[in-house]
Order: structure tokens, then C-alpha cells, then sequence
């Protein structure tokens, strides 16, 4: 098969090159998806491959996409430290073309090449490479952009590339992907801020250079979409206590609570809001207690706005309190604002009893996150969700079930979830087998179709059947745990069928 492969590949190399053409594509597909990978290698290896990475000027549409694919095979095959001696001038080429799906290949590679950490070390002495995948940062191809962003974000753990990236000449390059417009300059913040999160002492070279301080002075601008997008940047920027540090210092938080005080005075309120709130709630996984002691009328701005008048931007509130509760620290935060969490509780639920579907998982989503106890052995939390789970109105588990039977997916999912979570507990397992139906409901197969909901319900029982659930008999025990050996996509049916054949 091998030598097959070979003489086949080697013909349509000299046709792409010297005739332009590609007679022998469809035999060199067949042959290669019956060949191992390691022979595949040793076949590729000895061969030009340049016809391939130059074809996009003799070949186009689906012709040129599937010598692209058949490349991108070949390269599979190869290790990454063969891939990088043999091909790299390739790579450079291919980076600077307007042939897209070769781009892609090239790209993918790359990637693969710099999880390598011995290959790293050679991309990162290799300025065209960097320069090339900066400029695809900045260029109209999404993708492209999207894969240059990850392939960035892989190389900069060479501290060799975070540098030349920081000084000339690359970092002209860099300024000059900026320069493009706000989409390009925020395509670079969110890289940096990617590279940032990583270690403190990037995040104190970012910082020395410049960069940072720029992507904080985006919020003075007037430009409200602009100030948005900063937002969503510096969200992800504070989820990191380095980068909560950071951005103490400059005084940008400082800017956003007055901001977050505000907003029913300012005109941009209802666009920026929601922002806020992202931002305010990622401080709060951060560093619960610092919210908390620094930045209390933040907090209760929060909990205000969970009883907003618009329903879009109560939504992202009650989101923001649930994820400050998934920490064990945001939940003992939380434990002390127990008048606002009562209040929050019962509007989730009067919202689960009516509201928009999509609204509706979403607050699901959030009570998830009140609910979820990372180690059921801290006692004071389980005690803490049991008390929280109460506030909910007088049957939350039959509002719960109702939910489950509702003939939506993405809210049956979303329910469940969120029975997942009590079923962790035993105070909620207790509930659980108290509950009329329940047990009946959890075992009938036939209530889901779809993958995700069969999952999300399987969750249940693999939850259950994984620990001596309390208030469950015996035989009722038994019963979760044949279910949980089966599978979430176990037949019935199917079992009667090879029975029957059998007998």
C-alpha cells in the first residue's frame, strides 16, 4: 500500500507541476485513507511537496479545496520536529497568500507544532512566522483571524515571542495590526489580555509596555460600542486576581463603580449595564471578600438590578449573583446579605413561573450555581443551599418537575441541571425521594429524545447511583444504579430484540 501510495502521489505531484493537472486526486484520497500515518511519513518525507502548496494558481473551488485537504493529511503525518525542518519556508509562504483553505491547513499546523515545547522554542526564533500570524490577526478572514488569536496565545508561553512582540521590529507589525480599526486593535487586547492572564510577570510586561494602560484608556473614549468592548476584555482580565491587582491600581474599577452607581442617570446606561455586571461578577469569583469590604454598593447595585423593570438587563443581574455564589467564598459572601439573597430567590422563581424560554434557562443556569456545593462535607454551605433552595416558595421541586416536562430542550437540560445539583446534597436527595413521581420520572427512558437531554438526566442518576442517596430504599437504590449501568442511551427494546434472536 505504501509503495502504491508512493508512485501514486509522485505522478500527481509532476502533473499539478508540469501539466497542471490533477488526474490522479481520486486514487491518491483512496490510497491514503487506507495508509497508516507513520507510512504515510515515510512516503511524504522523500517527496516535493511544493506543488501542493502552490497550487492555488492553477487550481480553484472544490478542485483546489480538496488538494488542500489531501496536504493537510499528508502534514498530518509528519511529527512536529520533521514538520518544522522540512516545511517551514512553506509555512511562511503559504501564510502571506490569499488562498484561504491552504492558510488553514498552514495554521492548524502551527498549532499543532507549538503544543511541541521543543518546537515552540524553534517558532519562537522565527520572526516571519510571528509576523505572518500577526498579520492574519489583523486580516478580513474570521477564521483565519480566530486561529491566528489561538496559535498567539500558544507561542507566547516562549518567553522569547512575548518579547519580540514588545519591540521592533515586530512590534511594528503589532501597531500596524492596530491601526485597522477598533475590530482589529480589540482582536490584539484580547490576545494580550489571554497572554496576561497567564502569569503575573507577563501581565507586568504588558504592562511596562503600554499596551494595558491602552486598553484601560478605551473606556474614556465616547464611543459607546467602543467602551463595550473593552468591558468584555477587561471582564476577562479581572478573573484573575493578578489582573484584579492590575486594574485596582490604574483605578479603572474605581471608574466602573461610580459607573455601576450611575447608570439610572446616564444615558448610555441601559448599552453599558450589562457590562457592568459582567464585569462586577467576575470580580466576585475573583475575590468575593474584596467586593464585598471594597466595593459594597456594588454589590447591592447588583441585587437592585435583579429587580430591574427590564427584563433583558435583570436577567444578566441574577446571572451575576449566581456566578459570585458558585465560589465557596461567594457563597459565604452572599450568606451575609441574607434579606437581598431571599428577595433574589423569590424573584427567580416567580421568573421560572413565567418569562421567555431562553430567559428562563438562563436563570436556571444561575440557580444552578446557588446551589452547587463543591464538597458536600462543608456543612455550613449544605445547610446554606438547603435554607436558600427553601426560599424558592413553598414546592420548588414540583416546579422543577413541571419545568421537566416542559417541550422545550434547552429547558429540560437547564432543569436538570439544576436537579444535578440537589442531587449532590442530602438534604436535596432526601427532597428528592420524597418528591411524588420523581423516582418514576427519573427512570422512564421514553421522556427524552434528544443526546443532550438523555445526558442532563443521566447526570441525575449518575449523581444518585455514585453515593448512598438519602431517603431512597433499598430496592429504589438498586434501581438507580442498573439505570446508571446501562448507560444514558441504553434500549430496552433493543435488548428484547437480541434476546429473542438468541433464544
Amino acid at each position: 500500500m505504501a509503495a502504491d501510495l508512493k508512485v501514486v502521489l509522485a505522478a500527481l505531484l509532476k502533473d499539478i507541476s508540469e501539466r497542471s493537472s490533477c488526474e490522479n486526486l481520486a486514487e491518491a484520497k483512496a490510497i491514503l485513507s487506507a495508509t497508516r500515518a507513520e507510512n504515510i511519513y515515510n512516503v511524504s518525507k522523500d517527496l516535493d511537496l511544493s506543488p501542493l502548496f502552490s497550487c492555488s494558481s492553477k487550481f480553484n473551488g472544490s478542485t483546489l479545496d480538496e488538494l488542500s485537504e489531501l496536504l493537510g493529511k499528508l502534514l498530518d503525518a509528519f511529527p512536529p520536529s520533521a514538520l518544522l525542518s522540512a516545511h517551514k519556508q512553506h509555512f511562511v509562504t503559504a501564510l502571506n497568500t490569499s488562498d484561504g483553505a491552504l492558510k488553514a491547513v498552514v495554521l492548524r499546523q502551527l498549532i499543532r507544532c507549538s503544543k511541541d515545547n521543543a518546537m515552540l522554542s524553534q517558532l519562537a526564533r522565527d520572526h516571519r512566522i510571528l509576523e505572518s500570524v500577526l498579520r492574519l490577526l489583523g486580516g478580513e478572514d474570521l477564521w483565519s483571524s480566530k486561529q491566528s488569536a489561538i496559535l498567539l496565545k500558544q507561542m507566547t508561553r516562549e518567553k522569547e515571542v512575548l518579547s519580540a512582540m514588545l519591540h521592533p521590529p515586530v512590534s511594528h507589525v503589532l501597531d500596524s495590526v492596530m491601526d485597522g480599526g477598533d475590530v482589529c486593535r480589540f482582536r490584539v487586547f484580547e490576545v494580550f489580555v489571554e497572554v496576561a492572564r497567564a502569569s503575573p510577570e507577563n501581565l507586568e510586561r504588558l504592562s511596562e509596555s503600554g499596551y494595558l494602560e491602552r486598553l484601560v484608556k478605551e473606556m474614556d473614549k465616547n464611543d459607546v460600542l467602543v467602551q463595550l468592548n473593552a468591558l468584555e476584555v477587561l471582564t476577562d482580565l479581572v478573573s484573575c486576581s493578578h489582573g484584579l491587582d492590575y486594574l485596582e491600581r490604574t483605578g479603572i474599577i474605581s471608574k466602573l463603580r461610580q459607573k455601576a452607581l450611575n447608570i439610572g442617570s446616564d444615558p448610555l446606561g441601559n448599552f453599558l449595564g450589562p457590562g457592568v455586571l459582567k464585569f462586577f461578577g467576575s470580580m466576585g469569583v475573583t475575590s468575593p471578600q474584596r467586593l464585598l469590604l471594597d466595593y459594597p454598593q456594588v454589590l447591592g447595585f447588583i441585587f437592585d438590578s435583579v429587580q430591574s423593570d427590564d427584563p433583558a438587563f435583570q436577567v444578566v443581574a441574577a446571572e451575576t449573583v449566581g456566578i459570585i455564589s458558585s465560589t465557596i467564598q461567594g457563597k459565604r459572601v452572599l450568606q451575609s446579605h441574607g434579606d437581598q439573597m431571599s428577595r433574589y430567590l423569590k424573584t427567580l422563581s416567580q421568573n421560572l413561573h413565567s418569562g421567555k424560554v431562553d430567559f428562563k434557562v438562563r436563570y436556571l443556569g444561575a440557580l444552578a450555581n446557588v446551589l452547587h456545593v463543591q464538597d458536600s462535607s462543608c456543612e455550613d454551605l449544605v445547610n446554606l443551599t438547603e435554607r436558600w433552595y427553601s426560599l424558592l416558595g413553598d414546592r420548588p421541586t414540583d416546579m422543577l418537575l413541571r419545568l421537566c416536562r416542559q417541550p422545550f430542550p434547552e429547558l429540560r437540560c437547564a432543569t436538570l441541571a439544576v436537579i444535578t445539583e440537589v442531587a449532590r446534597v442530602p438534604w436535596g436527595q432526601a427532597t428528592l425521594a420524597a418528591q411524588p413521581g420523581f423516582l418514576e420520572y427519573l427512570l422512564d427512558r421514553s421522556t427524552e429524545a434528544d443526546k443532550p437531554c438523555k445526558e442532563a438526566k443521566f447526570a441525575v442518576v449518575a449523581t444518585l447511583a455514585q453515593v448512598q442517596p438519602r431517603g431512597f430504599s433499598a430496592e429504589d437504590w438498586q434501581r438507580i444504579r442498573t439505570t446508571y449501568q446501562e448507560g444514558p442511551f441504553y434500549m430496552a427494546s433493543e435488548a428484547a430484540v437480541t434476546f429473542e434472536g438468541l433464544s
